[in-house]
């Protein structure tokens, strides 16, 4: 029982990780651009994870996983960041949270065919009603073609998140969490650097850094990039993948709390019952699968 909660308490972590990013991605963009931001994220998070591979034992890849790791690598950091930060140059930080909660909408219809996982019927209801909640969110903050651009993006962002949450669930029952982390940024980070050399890198060395813009990509490269990524593998790893997107949907909840902080982001009525139901439905799904699933869990 103490073992799920941990397990349940790591997943609840990650998303607070990942929630933060879409506040600092705001104060990021005053100083570099997208490609260089997801470069520098991915370089910090390489760099931090080769550190501390001198004080773990290096785990060697199989020859029959490297594809694997690979398209992991391309969906997830690639395909994911791109969408996610050109994304959130025409989107609210809030509205932003609000799309990538589609990934835990969608997710148990894939995982069902594709890893023979299976939803409950709450599951599938809890997901209507956060998609009626999503509806509402975004909808109600609509701007015109560049707001649709950055939709757009976001659902590149969302395919790739599910794509990524596909194939890493039987990768992480062969390798450890970090091991799986540091190979996704290492390869993540050279695919992304021919686009930050020939398009960013001119603006790149015009940037003074400030203590503000060290703060902010330290961060986003170790504690959304490294940290929130081994947590929600563990969790993908013991409470299955359903239950683990699951939490994303809270995203959006602490998203908002912290756009209006800091931020100081409006809220109409509209996008206030979008994130209730986005995050009340599928928390209430959670909810009656917690008591609903007896699973041994496995060693994390």
């Amino acid at each position: 029982m103490k073992k799920s909660i941990l397990i349940y308490m790591l997943a609840l972590t990650s998303m607070i990780c990942w929630s933060m990013t879409f506040i600092l991605y705001k104060v990021a963009y005053k100083y570099y651009q997208p490609f260089t931001l997801v470069f520098l994220r991915l370089l910090i998070a390489t760099l931090f994870l080769e550190l501390l591979v001198l004080i773990r034992k290096r785990e060697k890849i199989a020859k029959s996983d490297k594809k694997a790791f690979f398209l992991l690598a391309l969906f997830e950091p690639f395909l994911y960041f791109i969408g996610e930060s050109l994304g959130l140059q025409y989107v609210s930080a809030t509205v932003g949270a609000i799309m990538i909660a589609i990934i835990p909408l969608i997710t148990p219809f894939f995982s069902w065919f594709v890893l023979k996982e299976r939803a409950t019927v709450l599951s599938y209801m809890g997901a209507i009603v956060s998609f009626i909640g999503v509806y509402l969110t975004v909808s109600g903050d609509a701007q015109g073609q560049f707001y649709l651009k950055g939709l757009l993006f976001m659902l590149l962002a969302v395919a790739s998140g599910l794509c990524y949450g596909l194939l890493v669930k039987p990768l992480s029952h062969k390798y450890s969490s970090f091991t799986i982390v540091r190979i996704q940024s290492t390869i993540g980070m050279i695919l992304i650097f021919p686009f930050f050399l020939f398009k960013e890198s001119k603006h790149f060395i015009t940037v003074v850094p400030t203590p503000e813009l060290i703060i902010t990509v330290l961060s986003m490269g170790i504690i959304a990039s490294v940290f929130a990524y081994v947590l929600y593998t563990i969790a993908i790893k013991n409470i299955g993948l359903n239950n683990a997107t699951y939490f994303a949907n809270l995203i959006p909840a602490f998203t908002a709390i912290e756009a209006y902080l800091i931020l100081h982001e409006l809220f109409n009525f509209q996008k206030t019952a979008g994130v209730i139901l986005v995050v009340g439905g599928l928390f209430a799904t959670q909810f009656f699968d917690f008591h609903s699933n007896k699973k041994t869990l496995k060693r994390v």
